[in-house]
């Protein structure tokens, strides 16, 4: 692996292809993660993001009642909720990211960058019920970025929480969450 890989790392493809898709999760689609070189039985370290993007768009194919946008924020709220649910530390923290409020929780949160060794993200404009998420690549799934950031401000946030992608462009999106009534 190349060191300007843009790696996915093996606690992201646990949470997606393990526990968030657990209830979901076919043989057919085993198996065609299986061919593509993801076996879920025994994960590797690291995986290159294009083999991540192709499995995401694929789980899509779970999800027949949703259309394709809807499907890709639904996986990426399930990978969010299962990587708190998985972590005693995570379901610890989350009481004391919710004093924070809601903004800095997620700045907070996003500012680890664990999941992966390529995407920077930043904060633009933020009001008392709203923040502004810039990442620099989110590839050819922006639905998804969305649904893992308002799966995460649900988590932080007991108010009703939108979100949509405000601007896409060269694989890098800027989306605007909102929370309150």
């Amino acid at each position: 692996m190349g060191a300007d890989q843009k790696l996915i790392f093996k606690p992201v493809m646990e949470a997606l292809f393990v526990a968030g898709l657990k209830d979901r999760m076919t043989p057919a689609f085993q198996a065609r993660l299986l061919k593509a070189g993801v076996n879920i039985e025994k994960l590797l370290p690291g995986y290159d993001y294009g083999l991540w993007e192709a499995g995401v768009l694929d789980a899509v194919s779970l999800f027949p009642e949703l259309e394709r946008s809807a499907a890709l924020e639904e996986l990426g709220r399930r990978m969010v909720k299962a990587t708190i649910d998985a972590s005693p530390v995570g379901k610890s923290l989350m009481p004391v990211l919710k004093l924070l409020g809601t903004a800095r929780a997620i700045k907070r949160t996003l500012s680890r960058g664990s999941s992966e060794n390529f995407n920077v993200v930043t904060f633009g404009a933020e009001t008392p019920h709203s923040l502004e998420v810039l990442m620099s690549f989110v590839g050819k799934i922006p639905e998804f970025a969305l649904g893992t950031l308002t799966g995460l401000a649900a988590e932080l946030s007991s108010k009703a929480i939108r979100g949509r992608v405000q601007k896409y462009e060269n694989e890098a999106a800027t989306y605007l969450i909102e929370w309150g009534p």
